[in-house]
């Protein structure tokens, strides 16, 4: 049976890679590992990974830079950056690159796999959003030979229809003041009603909504 959850581990260290692979192959995670960089982007163009635990200090390629280069691969794949030898300025860039975290060695196993668990949650938030960008780009394409005029109310009424979706989704990030499940729920139903997603969409949203209460 094929494991839900794909999760890449990048480290030059024998140890590191061993031990988290054995960790979160037994969590029901499908793991690969690579020891160096140019292994690590060459398994990223042949797999889809949700999540990727990347070793900062690596000889040929540094965790800042395999990061770099998977975001250009793929922007929605989620990449932590471990380290033993922390600072404030190496967190500090590991952040500005587009890191989603920044561990230290040695870490808690639990620990991790709860980062990872938000991740993969992330992971899913960032996929919504590119599939809604596709939808839009689809349909702003065939507008392409309505009249100027009908067009542009048409493209209006698109972007309120996407910001409903997207804070609905969960990807607006809030600080405590997040929607209570109702109105969650009644915002999916809206965008069913309006046709931008199917009634297993719904469903399916309804339900995870039900089950985080």
């Amino acid at each position: 049976m094929m494991k839900e959850h794909k999760i890449l581990v990048v480290d030059d260290e024998l140890f590191v890679r061993e031990l988290l692979e054995e960790y979160f192959s037994k969590l029901d995670f499908e793991v690969h590992v690579a020891s160096a960089g140019p292994a690590a982007l060459k398994l990223v163009a042949e797999n889809q990974y949700k999540v990727a635990l990347i070793d900062l200090k690596m000889a040929d390629m540094d965790g800042i830079e395999v990061l770099q280069s998977i975001r250009e691969m793929d922007e929605n794949l989620i990449v932590i950056l471990m380290t033993g030898y922390p600072t404030v300025e190496s967190s500090v860039e590991a952040m500005r690159a587009g890191a989603y975290d920044y561990v230290i060695k040695p870490f808690r196993l639990n620990e991790l796999k709860d980062i990872i668990s938000r991740a993969i949650k992330e992971h899913q938030m960032r996929c919504e959003i590119s599939d809604i960008k596709a939808r839009v780009e689809a349909l702003e394409r065939r507008f392409d030979n309505v009249e100027t005029n009908d067009r542009s109310s048409a493209k209006h009424e698109i972007s309120k229809k996407v910001a409903v979706r997207a804070s609905s989704s969960g990807y607006v990030k809030s600080t405590g003041s997040d929607l209570n499940m109702e109105n969650q729920i009644e915002r999916w139903g809206k965008l069913l009603k309006d046709g931008l997603i199917t009634q297993q969409e719904f469903e399916s949203n309804k339900k995870r909504i039900l089950s985080a209460v």
